[in-house]
């Protein structure tokens, strides 16, 4: 995937289905797709390392179809995220983890399970974003439970993705 002449890898959560789809979708509408895409960072051990942005694609839609859903909500390179505002070691920003199976009806499984069993279960997401004041002070521990943070430190927020620094920069609170 290519957004402002930088290209990024992508995939799929089952890309027997969904690459014949897109295919049939490209086809159909002239090559020219919206997606509806989920950031997926790696973190190398040097903190001095730069990360590596890739992105799940989620859904996707032809940008001559009337938009509607998330497609209606958001604009290109939008993106809504909710986690816990934080500072992680091998990161230079402070980051909004996002919990990717994170349910309120697991809250008292979680908080009972060890932190090899969170970890596994809610596959945390740390997304590197630009500081600003209106997010507050991040928290700087990563391995505390959802439950046990301060809710000051937990956002749901739009963002925007900035190529030129794979970083995210706060836009809104949701509410």
């Amino acid at each position: 995937m290519t957004i402002k002449n930088k290209n990024y890898q992508v995939f799929f959560k089952n890309p027997t289905k969904a690459l014949p789809a897109i295919a049939k979708e490209i086809k159909k509408s002239g090559n020219t797709l919206r997606l509806l895409v989920y950031p997926n960072i790696t973190y190398y051990p040097g903190k001095e390392d730069p990360h590596r942005v890739q992105f799940q694609i989620v859904a996707w839609s032809s940008t001559s179809d009337e938009p509607n859903g998330l497609f209606a909500e958001l604009q290109d390179l939008e993106f809504l995220l909710s986690g816990l505002w934080q500072l992680i070691p091998v990161c230079k920003t402070p980051c909004v983890t996002v919990f990717k199976n994170y349910l309120e009806e697991r809250v008292g499984y979680l908080n009972k399970s060890d932190a090899l069993k969170r970890k596994n279960i809610l596959k945390a997401i740390h997304v590197p974003m630009l500081s600003h004041d209106s997010l507050g002070s991040p928290n700087n521990n990563p391995n505390t439970t959802p439950s046990n943070q301060n809710k000051q430190n937990y956002l749901s927020i739009k963002t925007r993705f900035l190529p030129s620094s794979d970083l995210w920069e706060f836009d809104s609170f949701i509410v």
